[in-house]
């Protein structure tokens, strides 16, 4: 057997353990599990959280581990090196399907990438479950524990299945994203060791299973426990990452210095649910499972969890795992955040149709980087998916972020049922006009996934042969009903651009090239940009270097500034700059959009705002959406 790194003296005297099974991501620590801990404690329940990821990580490598876990789909990577441990299958799944294209290029950025080496990494993986759970049956707990969310739930059957092989009176359960409404039924049966199932938000119900069975033996009959949402917030116990922390500088020291736990990012959340969704969900989102209620914390709780976080553990940086950030933040929190935690850095998934005033709030109180949920940038896309916004403003959005500094993570969805080529060919021509904004993370197809509504409705989507992943009948056994366990499904939509491959090839070359241009800039200053910078007290200099052979340089009067630089609807553009608005538009510069013309130029906040300030005192117009305070 390969020799692991020890782990016994990680594990405390608890009655109850957690397990972070691979492959979650290893940058930060799983706020569901240390939610369940501080629960359980505050009942007066002694329990300890392992990271198995992160064991993981040591034995691969971190580079391949993450890659193992990028990789997730549509091929799921992870769960497949898990399938001999699992399920007792061989390599790579049980119908010895070749390897896909997706696959390769997987496998490609793996250093065992070879069939070989593989199969060798399963043979460690199979013998690493067994020494894991060795030494966990070895501590004597009563209950342990898996989570599952995304590319966990191979890893979590392995441990589950060793460790009652090492002491079969552990009562072992399972719980998390995997396991909402029917998936809890197809994860039941995957192995006859998993003694319970948690489906939903389950702290309350963990809790009152722990308490009855610690004190007189007493189970619950039914193998599945479905948990209601959480009403109140504030009730939650703040979480504690020190088992992270203590087990992250233990396991990959070697691969990072211990001052990159600075680095390291905190998950914390405000709010559960989307207020959006409650609303109108958007038809591809599957997120929030069952359950569709918004909830929020009170600002006051937020503000002491926060305290005690940025205090207790070394970090710069906190990650909000808001579906959606609530807009109460901008009564008042946010002054709070940006009073208290200089230096913390916050990141948040935020809808796109915020205004450059509420971005420029985020960037002052310490933002980073946020996720719009920006899938489209066309409008009878957007509006296909249900998004409640429009392209023009995804595109501010993009430019307002440059403007500001802000990181923006975003991906460009293609193949929606009732789409046009004109959508697509339009998405094309923009693309090449908003190369200095950051381009989308992926380009993809579409997933069709559970609990989204083209799942619930296909037929009425025109979405035909609705079934799971292929990935998912080469990683599960027969007897599995992939049905009851898969999250992600493809059906056959019928599209322009999934069935005319010239147009889709053509999509994701402008964006990969696009990719390479950001990519590949030493430093920030070669991005590509559209620049305006004051040279006099009326004269501005514009630096347009999107088209590489062909860098422009203007000089322009400040009302010709004034006119590229001011988003704000046709058909009030003001007669004294139609001639400076008709040369931005020749000029690609302004763009009309949506009924609007919608700048695409770059400069420094504070030049944007004296200029906006500009066209009102102009034209005496309030109509526009500018940055001012």
């Amino acid at each position: 057997m390969p020799e692991f790194k020890e782990i016994s003296h990680l594990l405390g005297d608890g009655d109850v353990l957690l397990v972070v099974p691979p492959f979650l991501g290893i940058e930060r620590p799983s706020m569901a599990a240390h939610l369940l801990q501080t629960s359980a404690i505050a009942a007066g329940i002694k329990c300890d959280v392992f990271y198995a990821n992160l064991s993981m990580a040591e034995i691969l490598g971190p580079d391949n581990y993450l890659a193992c876990w990028k990789f997730a789909l549509p091929e799921l990577l992870g769960e497949r090196l898990f399938v001999r441990a699992a399920y007792r299958l061989p390599a790579f799944g049980c119908h010895g399907y070749p390897l896909s294209k997706h696959l390769e290029e997987a496998a490609r950025t793996l250093e065992f990438a070879n069939p070989h080496h593989i199969a060798h990494v399963e043979s460690v993986i199979d013998q690493w479950a067994e020494f894991i759970a060795k030494r966990l049956a070895e501590r004597n707990y009563l209950v342990i524990g898996l989570t599952t969310t995304f590319a966990q739930t191979g890893a979590s059957v392995a441990l589950i299945n060793a460790l009652k092989k090492a002491n079969s009176k552990i009562v072992t359960l399972i719980g998390g994203a995997n396991c909402e409404g029917v998936m809890a039924e197809g994860v039941t049966s995957l192995s006859e060791h998993i003694d319970f199932v948690f489906s939903g938000e389950s702290e309350t119900a963990f809790v009152s299973f722990l308490s009855r069975y610690l004190s007189d033996g007493g189970l619950p009959r039914q193998k599945i426990i479905t948990s209601r949402g959480i009403e109140d917030l504030d009730a939650l116990e703040t979480p504690a990452y020190d088992e992270y922390v203590a087990q992250y500088r233990y396991f990959l020291a070697s691969a990072y210095s211990t001052s990159s736990l600075g680095a390291l990012m905190l998950p914390y959340e405000t709010s559960r649910g989307c207020w959006w969704g409650d609303k109108h969900p958007c038809r591809f989102c599957g997120l929030n499972g069952t359950l569709h209620s918004y909830r929020q914390k009170s600002p006051d709780r937020v503000i002491k969890d926060l305290r005690v976080l940025t205090k207790s553990y070394p970090t710069k940086e906190v990650f909000m795992t808001d579906n959606i950030m609530p807009n109460e933040l901008y009564r008042g929190l946010l002054q709070t955040l940006h009073n208290e935690f200089k230096g913390i850095k916050f990141s948040y998934e935020v809808k796109s149709n915020i205004t450059p005033s509420q971005l420029r709030i985020l960037k002052d109180v310490g933002f980073w980087h946020i996720q719009p949920g920006i899938e489209a940038i066309s409008t009878p896309l957007l509006r296909r998916m249900r998004k409640g916004v429009l392209a023009w403003q995804n595109i501010r959005l993009l430019r307002f972020a440059r403007i500001l500094g802000l990181g923006v993570s975003w991906n460009l969805l293609l193949g929606f049922p009732g789409d046009k080529e004109e959508d697509y060919l339009e998405t094309m021509q923009l693309i090449t006009k908003i190369v200095h904004l950051q381009p989308p993370l992926n380009v993809t197809p579409i997933n069709i996934d559970r609990f989204s509504e083209y799942f619930d409705n296909a037929d009425a989507y025109g979405i035909d042969h609705l079934r799971p992943l292929p990935a998912y009948s080469e990683i599960y056994p027969e007897f599995v009903d992939l049905w009851k366990i898969a999250y992600h499904f493809t059906g056959n939509i019928t599209s322009p651009v999934l069935q005319n491959h010239e147009l889709k090839g053509s999509i994701i070359l402008l964006c990969h090239e696009w990719n390479q241009r950001w990519q590949q800039s030493d430093n920030r200053t070669q991005i590509p940009t559209v620049f305006l910078q004051p040279h006099t007290q009326d004269l501005f200099l514009l630096l347009d270097t999107r088209t590489p052979s062909d860098t422009k340089t203007s000089m322009i009067n400040r009302k010709t500034a004034m006119a590229i630089i001011v988003d704000r609807v046709q058909n009030k553009n003001p007669q004294q700059l139609a001639s400076e608005t008709k040369w931005g538009l020749d000029e690609n510069i302004l763009i009309a959009l949506d009924g609007r013309y919608v700048s695409l130029v770059i400069a420094d906040i504070d030049v944007v705002a004296e200029l906006e300030s500009g066209f009102r005192c102009l034209v005496g117009s309030q109509d526009i959406a500018g940055v001012a305070l």
